[in-house]
Order: structure tokens, then C-alpha cells, then sequence
């Protein structure tokens, strides 16, 4: 009784991802191939004060068969973040439990916010393989996606349920 599993809550989300870091490796501002499978990021899209590797795709990560876009890399294929979890940081977008609500943090708890009750979208956080460095920060949530939409960019990680 108890031991089921669940989507994760997008605030405990964000915390196993870096705490109040940008970035899972929590010890730069800076995102690099060597550390997500992310797609490379144009500099005019790159330009909100944090410091991103725009050096190609090609040769970072598993590639299409033509192309520079990546695809989902293994599990382990990075190093883990400072709590032991992989691929925190781009790779695939991760499905949360909550609602996307835009103006929902300005008002919620400061600690372990629940999400809205209701909502149209879930949220997403984490980045996607195939989706610039940006996406990939740790307070980033996408809500570009219902809850019935499937996409290769897309997965989810599930947590216990305390007994």
C-alpha cells in the first residue's frame, strides 16, 4: 500500500535538477556538449546572459542518419548532476504532474508549490535534445504540449510514492 509511482511535481522537478542553480551541474552558468544533448544554439538566440556552447552539434551527440540534429542519447551517456540523477538537462523534455499556470510562481509557496488544481497543458521542464541550450535551465517550463500529444522529444521519469 503506498508504493506506487507518479509523475514527479514540477517544483521537485526543478530542485533535482540544480536547487536554485541555472543549470544541473550547479558549478557554472555556462551549458556545454560535453554535459546535455541539446541542439546547437545560433548566437542571436543565445544572448540572455548566460554562456552557451555553439560550436556544432556534430560530434557532441547521436546524430540522424544526415544531419547535425541530435536524437535521444542513453541513459548515463552524461555525468550525473550533484544528486545522482542523469540527464536532467536536455536530452527529452519531462513530463510533471502540474498544470502550466504562467502567473502561478509569483504566487505560490516558496516551498514545494503544488501547481495549479486545473489547466489546459501540462508542464515540461528540462529541455529537449533537439531544442536550443535555453530550454534547457532548470527553472524553464514549456507548455506547448497537451496532455495527449506524443512526440519523439518527450518522455517522463517517474518517482515512489513514500509508504
Amino acid at each position: 500500500m503506498g508504493t506506487g509511482c507518479r509523475l514527479r511535481r514540477s517544483g521537485r522537478r526543478r530542485r533535482a535538477g540544480a536547487g536554485r542553480a541555472s543549470f544541473p551541474w550547479s558549478d557554472t552558468d555556462t551549458i556545454q556538449h560535453a554535459r546535455a544533448n541539446y541542439y546547437s544554439c545560433p548566437a542571436q538566440y543565445c544572448s540572455s546572459g548566460y554562456s552557451y556552447d555553439t560550436s556544432p552539434t556534430r560530434g557532441n551527440h547521436p546524430t540522424y542518419a544526415t544531419g547535425d540534429t541530435p536524437y535521444t542519447s542513453p541513459v548515463g551517456r552524461f555525468a550525473p548532476n550533484g544528486y545522482g540523477l542523469y540527464d536532467m538537462a536536455g536530452n527529452v523534455w519531462e513530463w510533471v504532474w502540474d498544470w502550466y499556470d504562467s502567473s502561478y510562481y509569483s504566487g505560490s509557496p516558496g516551498s514545494d508549490p503544488r501547481g495549479p488544481a486545473t489547466g489546459s497543458y501540462r508542464v515540461m521542464r528540462g529541455g529537449g535534445g533537439s531544442l536550443y541550450a535555453i530550454y534547457c535551465r532548470v527553472a524553464f517550463r514549456n507548455n506547448s504540449f497537451s496532455p495527449d500529444n506524443v512526440s519523439n522529444n518527450a518522455g517522463f521519469r517517474l518517482v515512489r510514492t513514500a509508504p
